[in-house]
């Protein structure tokens, strides 16, 4: 079985290259770490350093200046943080007192028997051993056990201790090298990035990467701005209503609200907590709980649409799997880089061959379009759910227009695979009720109108598929479509198909002053046997009006142009144009029609030889 042999290759081969991956992130941290910050600080400075370029500006001076300014930025946030994380600390004493009385206020609201009551009681007796052990380290009373054998270390531990404080310095240099290296070299590191994509394709490797790095740029700058307005808000309004150290509360939420789902919570516990510690009462609470509430749902709603929109968007999914993957491979940080590093990927991941795979997993457009969504349905022989497909994609759009976009391209698809023996006949007819009932469904039933022509009295429409039953399916379909959107009656007369179709339905009496036959396929017929069946129709039925709808060789091909003309024989792509003639209920045929016919329609035309 070589399918099935090559198949299993070319898993095991994937399967190789992960775990290699994976091996070198990990064992590499040390240096995919500061460059993975790297990037993402290129990225988010490269706008300003453009920006600067634009106005006369040398590259090189704007990159050093750009990237030396937010070198200014962190250090002077870092010595912040430090200086409020100090008086954080010295300050902690203060407030055991209001913990313990809300502790016990809390307890007081339990039942004195109930599980509550149980559950406060062993919280207050753990808040009493914590306070009776903060009280002793306050008071001096510390046992001195080590403070009086001070040694000094050995060298092994003083090089120990050295190596440890010079690791994240080490770390933050490579960091800054990457970064600047990045910013001053952007042009050669993206030409030497499409040498090795290939020059075969060079205008459209060039065009995609700068799409994406462009893209890229754009969103972590406005992430940037955003997450930092964010944190800005957060401290402003802290220190208005009573926090202390807002400078610090308001730094720790705009960082971690790069940390996906958990980061704002996390945010929130520490000042909140606070609020609770320095206030006897509960307003200072309520509010610090009322501030995150509404700022996350303002951000989440309004701004974070509005400068985000659908740039990079991460399903819910993919971004709980990056999470997930990249804190595993990279333990805290890799949990802070999650979101950024994902949507990297997914960007690159729409323009780069052989990352195709990771847009579509972990990128939030729709995995399938309307068409693909709705043959998905029907093959599911769910009627409800296509109806609800059609309906939520259909908005805007009118019917017809809903035919021709959705429907038709959907049993297009039902037809390709029927034909490459994808789905049996038992498969085919299931899916024809389902789009029976779906058309049923989504179509709104005719209004009632008391002066509304009789049925008999109503232009009479036969479609006639041209072959099998999903061709049948798009038959009762467009039926439907102009029974309910023009004044005539559509009907699909017979059972059969194609020739068999025509002379069954000239052998039935009823019919034989039909005013419109329309001949339907979305299979993909013969263009050969699609003229057979239009002469044949055409001879049968000599003073009705004819027409023809055959969707292009390919699935999901919209030109709606008309294609050709015989006498009395239009060839439609779109359902579109033979409603709009329909809709004016044409009657049957006299001399004079065929000699009235509009020069509109004799020049977009051509007759089929």
């Amino acid at each position: 079985m070589p399918l099935l042999a090559d198949s299993l290759r070319n898993l095991s081969a994937s399967l190789i290259v992960m775990a290699l991956v994976v091996t070198a992130l990990v064992l590499g941290k040390a240096i995919f770490i500061p460059l993975a910050i790297a990037i993402i600080i290129a990225f988010i400075l490269a706008p300003l350093v453009r920006q600067l370029a634009a106005r006369g500006v040398p590259q090189p001076v704007a990159a050093v200046s750009v990237l030396l300014l937010a070198l200014l930025l962190i250090v002077a946030l870092s010595f912040a943080v430090s200086a409020q994380l100090l008086s954080l600390t010295a300050d902690l004493g203060g407030y055991q007192h209001n913990l313990i009385e809300k502790v016990r206020a809390i307890a007081d609201m339990g039942r004195s028997d109930g599980l509550i009551k149980r559950a406060v009681t062993a919280i207050e007796a753990l808040g009493t051993d914590i306070a009776r052990e903060l009280g002793r380290g306050l008071s001096g009373q510390n046992e001195p056990v080590v403070v009086a054998q001070q040694q000094q270390g050995t060298p092994l531990e003083i090089m120990s201790g050295i190596g440890l404080l010079l690791e994240p310095l080490a770390q933050l240099g490579i960091t800054i090298l990457f970064a600047m290296l990045l910013l001053l070299q952007h042009h050669d590191i993206r030409d030497r990035i499409i040498k090795i994509a290939g020059t075969d394709r060079l205008s459209g490797t060039a065009a995609a990467i700068s799409d994406a790095g462009g893209k890229l740029s754009d969103l972590f700058l406005a992430l940037a701005l955003m997450n930092g307005g964010y944190g800005f808000v957060i401290g402003v309004s802290l220190w208005i209503i009573g926090v202390p150290n807002p400078l610090l509360w308001g730094i720790l939420a705009g960082l971690l609200r790069f940390v996906p789902f958990a980061g704002p919570l996390l945010a929130a516990i520490p000042p909140i907590a606070l609020a609770a510690a320095v206030d006897p009462g509960w307003s200072t609470v309520i509010m610090a709980v009322a501030l995150f509430v509404i700022c996350e749902t303002i951000v989440n709603n309004v701004v974070e649409p509005f400068m985000l929109g659908r740039k990079a968007g991460i399903t819910a999914f993919g971004m709980a799997v990056a999470a997930s993957f990249w804190t595993v491979v990279w333990g805290p940080i890799g949990l802070l880089l999650s979101a950024p590093l994902t949507t990297t990927i997914v960007v690159f991941g729409h323009h780069v061959r052989g990352l195709e795979f990771i847009s579509v997993l972990f990128g939030d457009e729709p995995a399938l379009d309307p068409a693909q969504e709705l043959y998905h349905r029907l093959l599911a022989g769910d009627p409800v759910a296509a109806a609800s497909t059609l309906a939520e994609d259909a908005e805007g759009l009118s019917p017809v227009e809903v035919s021709d976009r959705i429907v038709l391209p959907a049993l297009q698809l039902a037809a390709f695979d029927q034909r490459a023996q994808r789905i049996d006949a038992e498969k085919a007819e299931s899916l024809r009720e389902a789009m029976g009932d779906t058309s049923d469904l989504f179509f709104e039933a005719p209004e009632d109108k008391s002066d509304a022509p009789a049925e008999k009295a109503r232009p009479t429409v036969c479609v006639i598929p041209a072959r099998g039953i999903v061709d049948r399916a798009a038959a009762e379909h467009i039926a439907l479509l102009v029974s309910r959107q023009t004044p005539c009656r559509a009907v699909v007369a017979t059972r059969s198909t194609g020739l068999t179709a025509i002379a069954d339905l000239q052998a039935m009496e009823e019919y034989q002053e039909v005013d419109t036959i329309v001949i339907a396929t979305v299979g993909g017929v013969d263009e050969k046997q699609i003229r057979l069946m239009a002469r044949r129709a055409t001879r049968a039925f000599p003073e009705a009006h004819h027409f023809v709808l055959s969707l292009a060789q390919s699935p999901l091909n919209d030109q709606s142009e008309r294609r050709d003309d015989d006498g009395h024989v239009r060839v439609h792509t779109t359902i579109a144009p033979i409603v709009a003639q329909l809709d004016c209920a044409p009657r049957r045929k006299t001399q004079s029609d065929d000699e009235a016919r509009t020069a509109e329609d004799t020049r977009v035309a051509e007759p089929i030889s």
